[in-house]
């Protein structure tokens, strides 16, 4: 026979006071205000090339991890995974009576 007692208890709780009871201030920087809006444009101009030669190029790439022959650069192979370990000789116990 299976008995269940269920128990209903209830607490009240008064307030919390926490020490010190000052206030608390953020321990971070206020947020930066700009007295005056900027109002300039930064603009920059530049006359567009005269003419575009149409063609080839020649490309000279340097430095390390380059691809030979203008292909992608294929990722390094996996290195090979490490050799068996040697087998090792099977344990024999000797119990004598």
């Amino acid at each position: 026979m299976q008995v269940s007692v269920k128990v209903l208890l209830a607490f009240v709780s008064g307030p919390v006071l926490t020490v010190p009871a000052v206030a608390r201030l953020p321990l971070q920087a206020p947020l930066a205000a700009q007295l005056v809006a900027s109002v300039e444009d930064q603009l920059r101009f530049e006359l567009p090339p005269l003419a575009t030669l149409v063609g080839l190029a020649d490309i000279e790439t340097v430095g390390a991890g380059v691809a030979v022959g203008g292909g992608a650069l294929a990722p390094d192979p996996a290195p090979d995974p490490p050799p068996p370990h040697e087998p090792s000789a099977p344990l024999r116990v000797i119990v004598s009576v």
